[in-house]
């Protein structure tokens, strides 16, 4: 597990010693504790920062590693009282600050708990749970991109989003998925695309083109964070290359990324999202930017054909009941097709129909990775795949394009 999720692990590890189930000589969490902490531009996330800053709290009680730790603590706390506005690294913080009997007049260490604890406790919902992380930047552009040209939309919300997106550019000119945070590639390509090409935008959008043309990596690819532990991502890469070209950056390379995605499904049978576990996101995200007419984007909106559900609609994982979002996402896919079969357009339109609540609203499942390896889910996120796929159907049925078969070859 530490292999494909460390900071889970390291959370997981910081947990086990602050409740004495292990003992410092028993981590594996790597690098060791301490390390790479000096310094602001150390090559970790944020919220890395901090849970490494937690267990050498634990493992160093009192030492100079420990007083950097602190610091750390103390520079990485949000105004709020949080830790990158995520309850389980707050939580994990909280307790190590805890468990690490820091010395409550230490002017560092009781100002971060005693704010720590006032966050968690203010951000519990009435049910008596806590939520993963509210991307209201991420679920901005996801509107604006699913519902776009819809009069009443764009008469009553559009400008005030935009607006929002404009203003929550940080310096760097990038986007964080949520205020406050740190830019990240994808929330920024995401934002982008929403904004789209018009004169208003063309500031903002040249910042952005700076900033992610700067995050590309040697191999021409685009990981999520600004970290060295990221890794490249189908969805991220093929969100920034679309949103490069789109939005008209000529001095941006995007042949080699291009290409990479192209291969991937050669290598892995198809292609995978880094933020969603559906393979409709998958398709519906990847498959045009490589082109819709290319082997690799038929055969996925082949194999999407032949593995809807009965009830015309389809799941998030492979024998599940079907799910409103991923419905939408695949009829976003096979909508672009250039051999659609508009009896699966047509039957997805009735699933969606049928599953729609009195108040025009979906049931959601979790499918957003987050915290790792769990997934969670966002009414939002439901609601913006699922508006942007029927829309996407009821244009190419409106359209009068020919009935024609789609088979996976």
């Amino acid at each position: 597990m530490a292999g494909h999720y460390p900071g889970r692990w390291m959370m997981a590890e910081t947990v086990a010693l602050a409740l004495g189930l292990i003992s410092p000589g028993q981590l594996t969490s790597v690098p060791p504790p301490g390390r790479r902490l000096q310094g602001e531009h150390a090559p970790l996330k944020r919220w890395h920062r901090a849970l490494h800053a937690a267990l050498t709290l634990l493992t160093a009680p009192g030492s100079a590693a420990a007083d950097t730790a602190l610091g750390v603590l103390y520079k990485e706390q949000r105004p709020d009282g949080s830790f990158e506005h995520m309850p389980t690294v707050t939580a994990v913080v909280l307790l190590a600050l805890t468990a690490g009997h820091t010395d409550a007049t230490d002017a560092h260490g009781a100002g971060v708990r005693r704010k720590a604890l006032d966050w968690l406790l203010a951000s519990q919902q009435p049910d008596g749970t806590w939520r993963f992380l509210t991307t209201d930047i991420w679920d901005a552009s996801l509107y604006l991109r699913s519902l776009s040209g819809e009069p009443r939309f764009d008469h009553t919300a559009r400008q005030a989003a935009e607006r929002f997106l404009l203003s929550a550019q940080n310096a760097d000119g990038g986007w964080a998925c949520a205020s406050g945070l740190e830019s990240d590639n994808d929330t920024t390509a995401a934002v982008l695309l929403a904004l789209g090409g018009n004169a208003r935008t063309a500031d903002a959008r040249g910042r952005a083109h700076v900033y992610l043309r700067g995050q590309q990596l040697a191999n021409g690819l685009w990981a999520t964070w600004q970290s060295s532990d990221d890794h490249p991502a189908q969805d991220v890469t093929a969100h920034v290359v679309e949103a490069l070209q789109a939005t008209g950056c000529e001095l941006a390379d995007t042949t080699r990324a291009t290409d990479w995605l192209r291969e991937r499904p050669a290598l892995h049978g198809h292609w995978t999202a880094q933020w969603y576990a559906s393979l409709p996101y998958a398709v519906a995200e990847i498959g045009h930017v490589v082109g819709v007419d290319s082997p690799q984007t038929c055969y996925a909106h082949g194999y999407l054909s032949a593995h809807r559900n009965p009830d015309g609609g389809w799941p998030v994982h492979p024998g599940a009941a079907s799910s409103p979002a991923a419905t939408g996402l695949a009829l976003s896919a096979l909508a672009r097709s250039v051999r659609v079969h508009r009896d699966l357009l047509e039957g997805g339109v009735r699933y969606l129909t049928r599953a729609q609540d009195a108040e025009g609203r979906w049931e959601g499942e979790p499918m957003m990775f987050g915290p790792r390896p769990f997934l969670t889910h966002a009414d939002s996120h439901t609601h913006a795949f699922t508006t942007a796929g029927l829309r996407a159907a009821i244009a190419h049925l409106n359209s009068g394009a020919p009935r024609e078969s789609l088979a996976v070859s």
